[in-house]
């Protein structure tokens, strides 16, 4: 095959493909979603991830199956969080990943509550490209069996951990953010 029809061949899957990101960005089940990105998330319209076409929707099943259940009313939405989606969350920088979560999670609407489901379902699948990260704590100090004559020393306080970043990352990265590069293609089409 020569290189003009290597192009070609590349120009016409990228154009297939193209052509499936606009329909599924203009899809009515999506818009109240990619609204929400846009007015609350605009951050993430530059994340380079979203930009370079890496993050995508279509590839969560469990978070269009989410977003198909509350466009059509489903009171109890199931709630399904795929390694897949986590690796395509985790293309996300902080910033943008803050700004979905927040708007995804801050209310009581059903958007919401789905969020904050889907946000926990995705912490225990845990980071794509690291160990999933989990609160630790300082194990308890030994007892001394007997009783020592020097003044005790006291022990430090146990403090939580906080969240190592790529937890958190994880969990926002997963509940539509994807919806952010709907949202970019949206204004291009």
């Amino acid at each position: 095959m020569n290189f003009k029809a290597l192009l070609v061949a590349l120009a016409l899957v990228a154009v297939t493909k193209a052509q499936a990101d606009i329909a599924f960005l203009r899809d009515p089940v999506y818009e109240p979603f990619i609204s929400i990105v846009v007015e609350k998330a605009g951050i993430c319209l530059a994340d380079p991830a979203i930009v370079s076409g890496k993050f995508a929707v279509p590839n969560c099943p469990g978070l269009v199956s989410i977003m198909n259940d509350i466009y059509n009313n489903v009171t109890d939405p199931a709630i399904a969080c795929e390694r897949e989606c986590v690796s395509i969350f985790d293309t996300l920088n902080d910033a943008c990943f803050s700004a979905l979560r927040g708007a995804f999670t801050n209310g009581t609407d059903a958007v919401a509550k789905a969020g904050t489901a889907f946000y926990e379902a995705c912490d225990k699948v845990g980071p794509a490209t690291s160990p999933a990260a989990t609160p630790t704590t300082a194990s308890p100090d030994p007892s001394p069996a007997t009783p020592s004559s020097a003044s005790p020393v006291p022990s430090p306080t146990p403090t939580p951990a906080a969240p190592s970043s790529a937890a958190v990352k994880s969990v926002s990265q997963i509940f539509f953010g994807a919806v952010v590069g709907a949202a970019i293609m949206m204004m291009l089409a």
